[in-house]
This record gives C-alpha cells, structure tokens and sequence, in this order.
C-alpha cells in the first residue's frame, strides 16, 4: 500500500515525499515538480494576482493597439497615415491567415 508522509520520513531509502519503485511515485499531498516531489500547500487565492497582472496586460495592449490606430481617424489621407493603413492591413491580413491556419 501506499505509505504516509511519517512512514516516508522514518524510510531513509526514498527522499521524503517520495515512494514506490526508484522512489518515483510522489505520496499523497505532495506533487511532481522539475522531477522532485514537492508539498502541497492550501495556499488559498493563489490564482489571482495572476488574473490580475493578466487583465492590466490586456487593458494596456488594447490601449496601445487603438492608440495606433488613432492617427488613421484623425487625417486618413496624409502620407504617413496611408502607410500606417497599409501596414495594419497587412497585420490584419497576417492574423486572418494564422486563424485559418488554426482552424
């Protein structure tokens, strides 16, 4: 049967946390890691910094990308901005056939 995290520790054959053949089976409450078994920590709401940081990546990078854009509302015929234009539709064109690709 599978052994506690105290029989580990009094078994000097495996490092703690580890069981079974070549001490590749992590016991319960632990988790693989980087091929280690490390302990599984209740950590709570470790997922939202991460949700957080994700949102400010996204609310900048549609900033900066209207932001671009902005100079082909303002004056559409000037020189610069006609090749802003194409340069855009270029990029759109690109992301168009990588969804093709995808799909």
């Amino acid at each position: 049967g599978r052994r506690t995290g105290d029989e580990a520790a009094t078994d000097n054959s495996c490092r703690f946390g580890h069981a079974g053949p070549l001490c590749g089976i992590c016991l319960d409450g632990w988790a693989p890691s980087l091929g280690r078994c490390i302990e599984c920590k209740d950590t709570g709401f470790t997922y939202v910094p991460g949700l957080i940081i994700s949102a400010i990546l996204i609310v900048i990078s549609v900033a900066y990308y209207t932001a671009s854009w902005s100079p082909l509302l303002e004056d559409p015929d000037k020189p610069e901005n006609r090749l802003l234009a194409k340069i855009k539709r270029y990029e759109w064109e690109k992301i168009r056939d990588a969804m093709r690709v995808m799909i």
